[in-house]
């Protein structure tokens, strides 16, 4: 999983535990593993499936770390939640979670990050990944 070298730190320190990726139109969210099974106690949003039924993200799985896509990944996060919402939603007990100490702090980086994508003040859906340090 790509992340900015500052926000990789914040992962090393512990401190940023959450992150947010905007939904692409073609993503969309399941409870259910590819053969169409449910696993037991499995969340609301147990993965996330891109077109062709591709995985991208699941609950329980572990992802490298990486500042960059050819850069080789130092750490590894455990997906332990994934949710859905609006961009705006975010409230300052998430800021924190995303490394931030304010709401507002978190989305000047975010606009900044995604400037190419949108202008601030625009409210787009985001996966909201929830991990831990392995």
């Amino acid at each position: 999983m790509i992340f900015t070298k500052e926000n990789i730190d914040k992962i090393e320190k512990g401190i940023k535990i959450q992150t947010r990726r905007i939904r692409k139109r073609y993503e969309y969210a399941t409870n259910t593993l590819s053969d169409g099974t449910i696993p037991l106690n499995a969340p609301k949003i147990f993965c996330v499936r891109t077109s062709g039924n591709k995985l991208k993200w699941q609950v329980g799985k572990e992802y490298s770390v990486q500042e960059n896509r050819t850069s080789k990944g130092g750490s590894k996060i455990k997906l332990t939640e994934i949710g859905l919402e609006k961009l705006l939603d975010i409230t300052d007990k998430d800021a924190k979670k995303e490394g931030h100490k304010t709401r507002n702090e978190f989305l000047t980086e975010f606009y900044a990050i995604n400037k190419r994508y949108f202008k601030a003040g625009t409210n787009p859906e985001v996966w909201v990944l929830t991990f831990k340090k392995v």
